[in-house]
């Protein structure tokens, strides 16, 4: 796959599994912090824009209980706009991100 990306002429190819890792901690710290200060529970993750329609759509009443992080997918590309642009000396609008994913639900994240 990566090959194939860079064939077709992407600069750069990433996994988005580091993006993950940073949802789970920020998760983690949100929950962290509900239990300590009264916050709503149990904390439902927000790492899939699929699971959140679903819940809004099916279970209204639960939306408090959505964590309020980003995605794997919004915080990885946060993370490209930010600290990667930096990095590499590039202007953030001068990046752009493609995401290649099986989940049509991500497509309206922005």
């Amino acid at each position: 796959m990566v090959a194939a990306l860079r064939r077709l002429g992407f600069d750069k190819v990433f996994d988005t599994d580091f993006a993950a890792d940073l949802t789970i901690m920020e998760e983690a710290h949100e929950f962290l912090d509900r239990v300590q200060n009264g916050g709503k529970l149990p904390l439902i993750t927000s790492c899939s824009p699929g699971w959140i329609k679903y819940c809004e759509h099916y279970f209204p009443d639960m939306t408090e209980n959505l964590s309020s992080c980003k995605s794997p997918q919004q915080m990885f590309g946060a993370v490209m706009k930010t600290y990667f642009a930096e990095s590499i000396g590039v202007k953030p609008e001068n990046i752009y991100t493609l995401s290649i994913m099986p989940c049509i639900a991500k497509k309206g994240e922005r």
